[in-house]
């Protein structure tokens, strides 16, 4: 996902069930990339979580992924800022 796109989970039934997506982070420059943390913001992040978190340090060349998930509690259209 790059800085600005959309990750989209498609169509999950309210309270029958989750979908998950995996974001993959690469460090493509010279210096390592620190402190690195996972946050969710707006309306309908209650419906989002983290699943599971990429690494705190993520050195030049290195690449990791983490996990975000979506339950939904409503039938309408979430979306949230990540």
């Amino acid at each position: 996902v790059n800085n600005g796109s959309t990750l989209a989970f498609g169509d999950v039934n309210a309270g029958l069930g989750a979908a998950q997506r995996t974001v993959l982070l690469r460090n493509t420059g010279t210096g390592d990339l620190d402190s690195l943390s996972v946050s969710l913001s707006g309306a309908d992040a209650a419906d989002f979580s983290v699943a599971t978190f990429p690494p705190v340090l993520l050195a030049p060349g290195e690449e990791s992924s983490f996990v975000i998930r979506f339950t939904p509690v409503a039938g309408k259209t979430s979306t949230a800022t990540l």
